[in-house]
């Protein structure tokens, strides 16, 4: 849905995946996805890691190990404590960009442009304390690595198959999938 708010930044992200179409050189169709190359595309992946970060709520539960009082509250030991991740996904001190709020979708958060590098670079914006869509610790999701690719491939698919009447941007250079 983020992408159909945005025609320019669906046509930026059609372009990039259409990098990792193989083409049959006999039918000159696409055939198949690299996934090694969808994982290397920045915008794909900073697309796909804000929308993670702003629509993905899950709640983490931890076992208190020993008493500790938060705020005026003890907790004893064997007692279980869950937080939202929004708390952390939407936090300003670590999310916010100038111009762009921790609350916003802004696809281009996780890219970093800088001289050294000629192409833009995908980079987590947040830390590892500050973004678990999978869950952390012992408990992370043991498919999270699975589901990055097929959630980006799916992407890909859909992004590619989206005609002109939909986008409003000229996709005739692109394959009928």
């Amino acid at each position: 849905m983020e992408l159909a708010k945005d025609p320019v930044l669906l046509q930026a992200v059609r372009q990039e995946v259409m990098t990792a179409f193989q083409t049959d050189p006999k039918t000159h169709k696409s055939t198949t996805i690299d996934a090694r190359t969808l994982a290397s595309l920045p915008l794909l992946q900073s697309l796909c890691t804000e929308i993670l970060r702003l629509h993905v709520s899950i709640n983490i539960t931890r076992e208190i190990m020993a008493p500790i009082v938060v705020q005026g509250h003890r907790l004893e030991t064997g007692a279980l404590l869950q937080a939202p991740t929004d708390i952390a996904h939407l936090d300003e001190d670590v999310w916010s960009i100038e111009g762009h709020p921790a609350s916003e979708f802004w696809a281009a958060r996780h890219i970093k442009h800088t001289e050294a590098a000629a192409a833009p670079q995908f980079v987590m914006a947040g830390g590892p304390n500050s973004f678990f869509p999978y869950g952390g610790g012992v408990s992370m999701c043991p498919g999270r690595f699975f589901a990055k690719q097929e959630i980006a491939i799916t992407l890909a698919m859909l992004v590619a198959k989206v005609r002109r009447r939909i986008c409003r941007v000229d996709d005739s250079r692109w394959p009928v999938l």
